[in-house]
């Protein structure tokens, strides 16, 4: 058994698994994104002013980190050694070898499992009320006149405003969170890629 045909077996498996596990909630996120030009034109404005509070380093660092260790992984594996080979024969001889690949492994599993099976609920129909009654506010000939009549003291388009930048920067917190979760699990799988790579460059190439 050659570990690295099983590694690339590995990585599809997640990859449909975490896809088949998720699709009713990735559907209606795609469903809700994709509504909000045409059914919120003014607010989808808004959030494009505010978008600074989404795209900052912390969330773009850990996305670079994800994509570049994405592609070193495939050009590694498909162009640079295409005829390795370890097997878990070859790890019994090469005990430190063998003792990397299991801690990259074991981490590697734990992580991937906790990120494909936990928990995560995400339905539209619960955001869409609030959506809609943000752009009623953002759009509707009454705002401007229930702030006259307040002597500017009642503001809807402004407190609509106030609670998209709110809510924004508070969503900060969990995106930087999945960005770096999702570099963690790119980097635990590279590693144990590279160590099986290395394996095979560094000790069992010249064995062969």
């Amino acid at each position: 058994m050659n570990l690295m045909d099983l590694f690339q077996f590995y990585l599809g498996m997640m990859f449909m698994l975490s896809i088949a596990l998720r699709y009713r909630q990735y559907r209606s996120l795609i469903e809700l994104v994709a509504a909000g030009p045409r059914r919120w034109p003014r607010l989808m404005e808004l959030l494009r002013t505010e978008r600074r509070l989404l795209l900052t380093p912390y969330t773009l660092v850990p996305v670079g980190l994800a994509l570049t260790l994405m592609l070193v992984h495939s050009a590694m594996y498909n162009l640079l050694w295409p005829e390795a080979a370890v097997t878990p024969i070859d790890l019994a001889h090469h005990t430190m070898a063998l003792g990397f690949l299991l801690v990259f492994g074991a981490a590697m599993v734990a992580v991937d499992a906790r990120a494909t099976f936990e928990r995560w609920d995400f339905d539209a129909a619960v955001y869409e009320p609030t959506l809609d009654q943000a752009e009623f506010w953002l759009t509707t000939r009454w705002a401007p006149a229930i702030k006259t009549l307040t002597f500017g003291y009642v503001d809807p388009q402004s407190r609509v405003r106030d609670e998209v930048v709110r809510a924004l920067a508070s969503s900060q917190a969990d995106v930087r969170e999945m960005f770096i979760n999702w570099s963690l699990q790119v980097g635990l799988r590279l590693g144990f890629g590279i160590s099986l790579w290395l394996t095979w460059a560094a000790v069992l190439k010249a064995e062969r």
